[in-house]
């Protein structure tokens, strides 16, 4: 069977369309690349807390995808937060290690982290806080503060069983002089 010159072009364009949508859904697969919390030691209530999180989140929200790691607990966390290699991109301190490293002078200062929200009371009473590495966007930051901070977030935590007290932390980072991730304070905003 002969075919036309119109339908010669048509096939072409059939073909250039699907390997254009072909390749914008391996971008899109590509880009979201799962965030590593860093949490606690395998022991801790903070790495149990930390997977009850990642499970939440994996349940719940669409378009991100965050994967547990252990850690040695929130000094640790603040190393790791936006290194390169065998970094987090999530990470659980207490405000005043997180402050502590934020203000520190020359090489011991780290700045490579935003607050996201207060999470829970550790064993101790510190209150917990989410922070965020560089490599986590505004939409990604968003998404995850207002899905923990709705009533669909917290019914979820409370069904697995994750003791939190959450609220935006926003004034604590304020007064502890660190930035708030953008797409926390987004978050915030919109609540």
């Amino acid at each position: 069977m002969k075919m036309g010159r119109s339908q010669n072009l048509f096939t072409v364009a059939l073909v250039a369309a699907t390997l254009m949508g072909l390749g914008s859904i391996f971008a899109s697969a590509a880009s979201a690349a799962p965030l590593v919390l860093g949490s606690g030691d395998a022991d801790s209530a903070t790495f149990a807390l930390g997977n009850k999180l990642v499970k939440a989140i994996a349940l719940d929200v669409d378009g991100v995808t965050v994967n547990s790691r252990v850690t040695k607990g929130d000094k640790d966390n603040l190393k790791l937060l936006g290194k390169k290699k065998r970094g987090i991109d999530l990470g659980f301190a207490t405000l005043g290690a997180a402050k502590k490293a934020w203000n520190a002078e020359g090489k011991k200062q780290n700045r490579k982290f935003k607050g996201l929200l207060a999470i829970a009371k550790n064993k101790k009473g510190k209150v917990l806080y989410l922070l965020a590495g560089k490599k986590v966007k505004k939409d990604q930051a968003k998404a995850i503060v207002q899905y923990l901070l709705s009533a669909k977030g917290k019914k979820r935590l409370k069904k697995l069983k994750a003791v939190v007290n959450l609220s935006s932390g926003a004034a604590e980072f304020k007064a502890a002089g660190i930035s708030v991730h953008a797409g926390a304070a987004a978050a915030h905003g919109a609540m």
